[in-house]
This record gives C-alpha cells, structure tokens and sequence, in this order.
C-alpha cells in the first residue's frame, strides 16, 4: 500500500511540475521611455501665493499700494497650482483678516467666481463672475491689488485686465 501511494504522489508531481514545450519571447527592442523614479505624495499639498494686504505697512514687507499699505504674499494651500486655483482660494477665503499674520482680506465681503482666462498678445485677461462689494476709497486699489498680484504668478510677464460680469474692473473701480 505504501509503494502505491509513493508510486501516485510521485506520478501527481512529475505531472505538476513538467513543463511543456518552451515557446520563445520575441525581445522588444524598441526604445523604452525613461523611467520617472520620482514619487509624488498625494499627503503633500500644494500651494501658491495668496496676496493680503498689510494696512498702513508702507512696502515694508511687500509692494507698496495705495493708502500707504503693502501687498503682501501667504503661501497657501490650493487645490491646483495654477490662476484658476489661486483665485479660487483668494475668493473663497473667508476671513476679514487673514490668520495667523492679521494681515487684511478686502474680497471677505465680496462674492467672486474665476470664470476663464485667456491669453493673447501678450495681454491676459481674466474673467470673473460675482459681486464684488467695497469698503470705501482706500479699498479700491486693495482689491485690485490682491486680484492682480495673485494672478501675475501665473501670468508671467503679460500685462492683466480683470473683467467682471464682463465689464473691465477698471470701470467698476473708477464708478467707486
């Protein structure tokens, strides 16, 4: 019985293990791409440049705008690295005063959108769409200022008109 089951394990093996008729690989020889040994961790957020204003700052710690203040770069988190991301993260922050460096948000009463942007003779327009709300004469290049400097990090060395609802922000400024 045991020369049986010996003679069965060992026929059950030698079947499992044979190998049929080696067939070969054709070799690809055409060239490879390089390969990309870069690891991105999708823990890491991305960010850009938010621009706030420090009032009465006098172009100590940035540009120096209108009422004396300075236009003042924050990096943050965005969830794309790109104009339509940035503006995004400009419009949807809610704050009055950015936090921790009390820096001023002269959007936080507006309601804007990024709409599109183009690109053309070296002049990029941006469209919005939205309410934009002010809060006297000294907001007015304030708010200009934290659009136009938020966006020029995207732009490059293109000049920047800013529509809203179509209409040039320059116009809905000077009505101001």
């Amino acid at each position: 019985m045991k020369v049986l089951a010996s003679l069965l394990i060992s026929a059950f093996l030698l079947t499992a293990c044979s190998k049929g008729p080696e067939t070969e690989q054709p070799i690809d020889e055409s060239p490879q791409p390089p390969v990309d040994d870069t690891t991105t961790d999708p823990n890491t957020p991305t960010t850009a440049d938010i621009y706030f204003v420090e009032l009465d700052g006098g172009g100590t710690n940035g540009d120096l705008i209108g009422c004396n203040d300075s236009i003042v770069p924050v990096s943050m988190e965005v969830t794309t690295t790109n104009l339509q991301g940035a503006l995004t993260r400009l419009f949807t922050y809610n704050g009055q005063y950015h936090v921790p460096t009390g820096y001023y948000n002269t959007l936080h009463n507006s309601n804007l959108e990024y709409s599109s942007s183009t690109t053309e003779d070296d002049v990029t327009k941006i469209y919005l769409t939205g309410e934009p709300v002010f809060g006297g004469t000294c907001d007015t290049p304030r708010f200009e200022n934290q659009i136009l400097y938020t966006a020029k990090q995207f732009t490059g060395n293109t000049a920047v008109e800013i529509f809203v609802n179509n209409q040039p922000l320059q116009e809905i400024l000077s009505s101001e």
